[in-house]
């Protein structure tokens, strides 16, 4: 039998090899989803406190957030262009987000920093939540990583703003 015949009866009997995407479960797909809404709200409302806030410890807060939420995004697109899932980071917000980021936009200076704070802090702990659950049960290996190596900034981040939280609503009110 020569090779041809061999390779097409290879073809015939395993079927063609997949260069696609495997479809991803519905659990990577809502963490991806999550995970990146969420990076982008912060980086949104992070930009926005820094062009409203008065205040120096919420302007170092953002300008944190945008600096590191933005490697945070370029390391998903890296995760997810690993993963074979075919998946892409979502470029906008919508939903819960949005409203927060609208309300945020319409916050008189008097209560924006407030408001921040407490969409900042809200923002994390549901990170938190979400990337510390992937790394426990994502069924993508890629993304679980980016997860893992995620979670210690974002855990820190949550510390900062809850400090934050603590020392504004004591001194501010």
């Amino acid at each position: 039998m020569d090779l041809k015949v061999f390779v097409l009866m290879a073809v015939i009997a395993f079927g063609m090899p997949s260069f696609a995407h495997a479809e991803p479960s519905s659990q990577t797909t809502d963490f991806v989803r999550d995970a990146s809404t969420g990076n982008k709200f912060e980086i949104d409302s992070s930009k926005l406190a820094i062009k409203k806030t008065s205040a120096k410890e919420v302007r170092n807060f953002a300008e944190m957030m945008v600096a590191d939420h933005t490697q945070i995004g370029d390391q998903l697109k890296k995760a997810l262009a690993s993963s074979g899932t075919g998946l892409s980071p979502t470029d906008k917000l919508s939903g819960e987000p949005q409203k927060t980021l609208d309300e945020l936009t319409a916050a008189p200076a008097s209560s924006f920093d407030n408001l921040y704070v407490q969409a900042q802090s809200k923002a994390h702990d549901d990170a938190v939540s979400a990337f510390s659950q992937y790394v426990e049960n994502g069924d993508n290996i890629s993304l679980r990583k980016f997860a893992s190596d995620t979670l210690p900034t974002l855990k820190k981040h949550q510390e900062m703003v809850h400090t934050l939280t603590q020392a504004y609503m004591t001194t501010h009110q």
